[in-house]
């Protein structure tokens, strides 16, 4: 089988990047060729059999036209290099183009509805614009998810979004979650190891009698939903800390921290690229998204062998079995309920490490090597002819209508 997939990138610092570059590199093990299109010019791979071709999007254009302008390059590209036979593989709304398959990762008409859009919290020109933003990547992506012949969804909340924001049946729509390097997370029996403890722990001052919380994303807009756990930790003890990484600058977060007196127990990092050891010097990790299509950040606080709690709205929240391997909570606002989850775990060490171990093998079902054979399995399937229905039928070079 020959395939073009098409990502803006396939860089592994990216999280969308890092899911189309290991189906890259598991298609190519499987013998298959793979024809690669992306927007990044940093992109490589070893692989002979990987070919790539460079969709140039000028650096200066701002986000939409940029969106767009890529979707050009894109649509050419295409025209250029398809061979009959080829399997086309999109992202969301890419290219004004047929698929076979589309791989969904956020559905912006779910998020367009969300309690935590910019819009629905705020209205001022910003969030007007990102209003329009989002209004106009959901028209966009229903028309590309309504005409592919099959759609993966990163998640059971993803699959039940595109069946109720953007209509597509449930029979075309398989569910795999995203993958991660496993070996990468090393879970261990003690919630601070000597080597991490030496390091950014040991750097704020943060010894093994304190409870440290690990949070991540980007926390210059209100999505990730930090807001909710600094509530909950203002109830509880003083050696409770918060540990955030993302970048902040510019955000709501640090003016909060300064009001709700927590300046000495809440330490924004900004960005950490040292991931592993940061889910090391964490005692717990929790994940409160108001939309979170998937949440990487979640599973592999999991695969590092950390107690996790986690809102229903967060898609990897669907891997946690309440007490078992992890703790939920059905309101990502919840602060009064985070924080009394919270305070169990600072109170149980058992409990505590009972639901890590957990963790770590659930999470040792989403290793890349599981997940790519999911992905081979599916996109194997796709060499048989599409049915011929509204939503399937096969058009190799046509556009959209």
């Amino acid at each position: 089988m020959s395939l073009i997939i098409v990502n803006h990138t396939f860089s592994i610092r990216d999280g969308q990047g890092q899911v189309n570059r290991r189906l890259v590199e598991a298609m190519a093990r499987h013998g298959h060729r793979v024809k690669v299109v992306t927007g990044d010019a940093d992109d490589r791979f070893g692989e002979p059999s990987v070919e790539v071709r460079v969709a140039k999007v000028p650096s200066r254009l701002p986000t939409p036209l940029a969106h767009q302008w890529f979707a050009w390059r894109v649509g050419r590209t295409l025209r250029a290099w398809r061979e009959p036979g080829d399997r086309v593989v999109l992202n969301g709304s890419m290219a004004y183009r047929r698929c076979d398959l589309n791989l969904c990762h956020f559905v912006h008409a779910a998020w367009l509805r969300s309690a935590g859009h910019d819009w629905a919290k705020d209205r001022s020109p910003k969030s007007a614009y990102q209003w329009l933003f989002t209004r106009g990547n959901a028209a966009w992506e229903r028309l590309a998810y309504r005409q592919a012949r099959r759609v993966i969804a990163v998640s059971e909340r993803v699959k039940q979004d595109l069946m109720d924001h953007v209509g597509v049946p449930a029979a075309k729509i398989d569910v795999v979650p995203n993958g991660l390097d496993l070996g990468r997370f090393t879970a261990g029996e003690d919630a601070v190891d000597t080597d991490t403890d030496a390091s950014w722990r040991a750097s704020l001052k943060l010894d093994g009698s304190m409870f440290v919380v690990g949070f991540c994303g980007d926390l210059k807009t209100r999505r990730k939903n930090l807001d909710v756990l600094l509530r909950a930790v203002a109830t509880l003890p003083e050696r409770v800390h918060v540990v955030a990484a993302g970048a902040f600058e510019g955000g709501p977060y640090p003016a909060l921290v300064e009001t709700l007196g927590l300046s000495n127990r809440v330490h924004l990092l900004g960005r950490v690229h040292d991931m592993p050891n940061f889910f090391r010097g964490c005692d717990a990790f929790v994940g409160l998204s108001h939309y979170e299509p998937w949440g990487l950040m979640l599973a592999e606080a999991m695969a590092s062998g950390r107690a996790v709690v986690a809102a229903d709205s967060v898609g990897a929240a669907g891997l946690i079995r309440e007490g078992e391997n992890g703790l939920r909570l059905r309101d990502p606002d919840d602060a009064r309920g985070l924080a009394a989850r919270l305070s169990r775990l600072v109170d149980d060490p058992d409990l505590r490490g009972r639901l890590g171990r957990a963790a770590r093998e659930t999470a040792e079902g989403l290793d890349w090597p599981v997940i790519g054979r999911r992905y081979h399995q599916l996109i194997t399937a796709l060499a048989a002819p599409a049915e011929t229905n509204p939503h399937t039928r096969p058009t190799p070079a046509g556009e959209f209508a």
